[in-house]
């Protein structure tokens, strides 16, 4: 890649190990960024649309379940 050190990928072979053993708090950070806005550029492979579907249904089903949030359903 005509860089000089080393190349670290938002891909999970890569990413969790670094993330584990990193000593560098800012390039934990800047990795942990990219790793969290994959599937979020507004291209062919964005997935907002589909976050913003499955939310409510989340909330939905845990009403009626019997839990006032998703996060308590999944808690139980």
């Amino acid at each position: 890649k005509d860089k000089d050190g080393w190349v670290i990928t938002l891909d999970y072979p890569s990413y969790i190990p670094f993330m584990t053993y990193a000593d560098n708090r800012e390039l934990r950070k800047e990795l942990s960024l990219g790793f969290g806005s994959k599937g979020f550029h507004g291209d062919d492979l964005d997935n907002q649309e589909n976050v913003l579907q499955i939310v409510p249904l989340r909330h939905k089903r845990a009403n009626l379940l019997g839990y006032p949030t998703h996060a308590d359903f999944v808690l139980e």
